[in-house]
């Protein structure tokens, strides 16, 4: 004997599941509006629920920069270089606001410099061991120069430097 539900009753449950449904995801709704008011607080909010994530870290500093909090700017694209070396973008816009900042204690043309030729060698493939060809002789990269501050007296210059043994030559 099968049960046999009267279609109005069942439109009746069916239209009471319905409204249960959209009250539950309207509350849902409701607190999630905090977390995604603007692009700080949700990028914070991620920060707060994950580990070691260099998105948000990337468009967190997008966003306090475009609060013109420049620094604190600066420290969330640095951590998402250190998490991901190879973030191209967060490098590119890391060297530029270093290299053209007007802020004093924000401006650093070295490490700007630094950065770029950083993501350089990540852009070229390369990592720190590998094989590098210049003309017909086979170097090995060994190093990168992370901070070299007589670079500026040395003039103008475009290009990463390249440093040889004496033996290499």
């Amino acid at each position: 004997a099968k049960l046999a539900i009267p279609t109005r009753a069942r439109s009746i449950a069916l239209a009471a599941t319905a409204v249960a449904a959209i009250a539950a995801l309207s509350a849902a709704s409701a607190l999630q509006i905090r977390t995604w008011r603007d692009s700080e607080t949700l990028f914070r909010h991620a920060l707060a629920v994950t580990r070691a994530n260099p998105i948000a870290h990337a468009h967190l500093g997008e966003a306090l920069l475009e609060r013109g909090q420049t620094a604190q700017a600066v420290a969330h694209w640095e951590e998402s270089l250190a998490l991901l070396p190879g973030f191209l973008e967060v490098a590119n816009n890391l060297a530029w606001l270093l290299a053209t900042t007007p802020i004093a204690g924000v401006r650093d043309p070295e490490r700007a410099v630094a950065v770029a030729e950083r993501a350089l060698i990540t852009r070229l493939g390369l990592e720190i061991g590998d094989p590098v060809k210049l003309g017909r002789q086979l170097f090995t990269l060994r190093a990168a120069i992370e901070n070299e501050p007589d670079r500026a007296a040395s003039g103008m210059g475009f290009g990463p430097r390249i440093l040889f043994s004496g033996q290499a030559l």
